[in-house]
């Protein structure tokens, strides 16, 4: 078994098919196709199931899929670290962020880029909060973004910020006069809510039970910045964290904190099993450093 063959794996599973897998490794897709028949040759099984639109990964390859990630990752950190020793300062760093906890990672990063700027850094699009676990466990995320009391012990994380609840009113609506929202002020009022199933559904939901006041729901959305066109356009009045929503307010919308303030701990998860490749385990210092050290930080490559 080659790491080729293993990049062929991950490929074709991540893109879903072999032409698709061959554009993201600059292979044709004849060469990706010999590499994967390799493996399953080596392997007995086979790994996909051929799809008239496409390849899906069979129960075999899912088993090989999250000990293939790791092995790569693994294989990277071993390049990073003999990279790190002759004093080069390149790597790639993969990280996946929480939804409505992005402009605070996004300033991390830079503060991250303004030390490495040659350390590829790419964020994933944002994802719920129970699923991040599982995206940095199997590999495919050296790094990934939650709430602190939601981590798995079997995670490392450190404290990188807090979600601080606010409310977000259109201009023109009578709570923009005020300078602080209490849940009361909200009783009546019409609100643009989290869908129920959305892992922030709790905070909204616990902004009202606080009071045993009724949210009068007039729409849901899971999108903030679709949630934050709404209110501009005057449909209802919104719950988000103020780290998120004040960067993408724009004209017609104002912010106001909630009274008293609703947090929520934030933390940087990674694998606790493995070394960090040097990029990741620089990422996990600087946020230690800005943030302050938590439960212990993980073992470097």
């Amino acid at each position: 078994m080659e790491l080729r063959e293993l990049r062929v794996l991950v490929a074709i599973a991540e893109h879903g098919g072999v032409s698709r897998a061959a554009k993201v490794l600059h292979l044709s897709p004849s060469a990706v196709s010999h590499s994967l028949a390799a493996l399953e040759a080596d392997l007995g099984v086979t790994l996909f199931h051929r799809l008239p639109r496409g390849m899906a990964p069979t129960e075999a390859g899912l088993a090989v899929l999250g000990p293939g990630r790791r092995a790569l990752r693994e294989a990277e950190a071993v390049q990073a670290a003999v990279g790190a020793v002759q004093g080069l300062t390149t790597g790639r760093l993969t990280l996946v962020p929480a939804r409505l906890f992005v402009a605070p990672i996004v300033e991390l990063v830079a503060r991250f880029h303004a030390r490495n700027p040659l350390v590829v850094t790419s964020l994933r699009e944002p994802a719920a909060e129970n699923v991040i676990a599982a995206i940095v466990r199997s590999g495919e995320c050296e790094g990934g973004f939650m709430r602190s009391d939601l981590v798995p012990p079997d995670l490392q994380h450190t404290l990188v910020g807090r979600q601080t609840g606010a409310v977000v009113i259109p201009a023109d609506h009578p709570l923009a006069a005020l300078r602080t929202i209490r849940p009361v002020d909200l009783a009546g009022v019409a609100m643009i809510a989290p869908q129920t199933t959305s892992p922030f559904r709790p905070f909204f939901d616990g902004v009202f039970g606080s009071d045993g006041i009724e949210a009068a729901v007039v729409a849901e959305s899971d999108h903030l910045e679709t949630t934050v066109a709404m209110v501009r356009l005057g449909i209802g009045v919104a719950i988000a964290p103020v780290e998120s929503a004040s960067p993408i307010l724009g004209e017609g919308a104002v912010v106001r904190p909630l009274e008293p303030a609703v947090t929520r701990p934030m933390s940087l998860v990674v694998r606790r099993e493995s070394p960090l490749a040097p990029a990741a385990q620089a990422f996990w210092e600087l946020a230690r450093e800005l943030h302050g050290a938590d439960d212990g930080g993980p073992t470097s490559a």
